[in-house]
């Protein structure tokens, strides 16, 4: 488990290696730029996963997870908090906390991602 601390340094750093890369978007393509900023939030997010003992992440990752940070204002913040996150791993299950075991279909909190224990229910943050 990654300590909040370090999460927190870390997309704060995720986040410092991506404003510094799109610095250099003028005289780029947009295809360029979009490529070396996804290489850099890669690069940032295993280097620290590498200081913490979290999961590798690759250039596709950063673009699975790029769709869920456009649209926001704090988008370069997002994106590293979403990297930051694959290093991390996901977090347990809300309601079941990874156990599986669910209080009745009737919770109040439900949200469209299933839990990533294999829970099969719909109730992860």
């Amino acid at each position: 488990m990654i300590p909040t601390g370090v999460r927190f340094r870390m997309i704060d750093a995720i986040e410092a290696a991506l404003v510094a890369e799109a610095a250099h978007r003028p005289g780029r393509t947009v295809d360029d730029w979009v490529a070396a900023e996804r290489h850099a939030v890669a690069v940032e997010a295993n280097r620290w996963a590498s200081a913490h003992g979290g999961n590798t992440v690759t250039v596709d990752d950063v673009e699975r997870v790029e769709p869920r940070a456009m649209g926001h204002s704090d988008y370069a913040h997002k994106l590293a908090l979403y990297a930051a996150e694959l290093v991390w791993g996901p977090a347990p299950c809300v309601v079941c906390g990874g156990t599986g075991r669910h209080q009745p279909a009737s919770q109040p909190y439900r949200s469209s991602v299933p839990c990533p224990q294999g829970c099969q229910e719909e109730n992860h943050a």
